[in-house]
């Protein structure tokens, strides 16, 4: 794949001021220590609300480092929003989907626990945070996804917008291929993907997710493991409704 973005870092508008952008200590040490950049070279930033910022470094220095603006463009906006609700794997596991579902164009990551849960995520919220900033920066975003932890299923239904349609990865004989679901969406600009964690969700989850208006999508015959569902399930929904569908 290209190495375009190689030299790409994210930064809040909070630190973009008067045209001038400055860069946080631990990108100051990467760009002088790791990179050897120097003032002049040309970097990309992107500041999570669809502007990429062309600049050039004034001072590199592995404690402090800025640059100078000297063009900005604004990305489109993604043809559907998507949500991913993931109940917390084991393991590395989420690290995983954090990154490769940021790469794959999620707008709103939401960490859940449930019946199968075997681990508590609230405390690795953070790190999550620096993963999908890093995936952004790597994958040429120029949004970061939203990253929350609720925690409850329950109240992720609760406040889940009703007007938004809700897909729960589900192997079970009524599910209908995630596919067709897709075929019936069209036009949609926002929808949410729920998927379980190891053991999928339990009868009661199901349905109760049901009874929020969730619908039941069957991602194939073979068992698929919680990372893989995700990421498959992401890819499904980009190539059928979203960036995938233009150039």
């Amino acid at each position: 794949m290209s190495r375009t973005h190689h030299h790409r870092f994210f930064v809040p508008p909070a630190d973009i001021r008067d045209g001038l952008v400055r860069f946080s200590p631990a990108q100051a040490h990467q760009i002088a220590r790791v990179l050897r950049l120097r003032p002049g070279d040309p970097v990309q930033i992107f500041d999570g609300t669809g502007r990429e910022l062309r600049t050039e470094l004034v001072t590199a220095t592995p404690t402090e480092t800025s640059a100078r603006v000297t063009g900005t463009t604004t990305r489109p906006s993604p043809k559907v929003r998507i949500g991913l609700a993931q109940v917390v794997p084991r393991g590395p596991h989420m690290d995983l989907i954090v990154a490769k579902a940021t790469e794959l164009g999620v707008s709103r990551l939401v960490l859940l626990e449930g019946a199968h849960s075997v681990r508590r995520g609230a405390e690795r919220l953070e790190r999550w945070r620096r993963i999908a900033i890093e995936a952004a920066e790597q994958s040429g975003r120029s949004e970061v996804p939203e990253l929350a932890f609720l925690g409850d299923l329950d109240d992720f239904l609760a406040g889940h917008p009703v007007a938004e349609p809700l897909i729960l990865c589900h192997d079970g004989g009524e599910a209908a291929p995630l596919t067709a679901l897709c075929a019936d969406l069209a036009g949609a600009t926002a929808l949410s993907l729920l998927v379980g964690s190891e053991g999928g969700f339990d009868p009661g989850e199901v349905t109760r997710c049901q009874a929020a208006g969730a619908r039941l999508a069957w991602l194939g015959p073979r068992l698929l493991r919680a990372e893989t569902a995700a990421l498959a399930a992401l890819a499904v929904v980009q190539a059928s409704l979203g960036d995938w569908l233009r150039r």
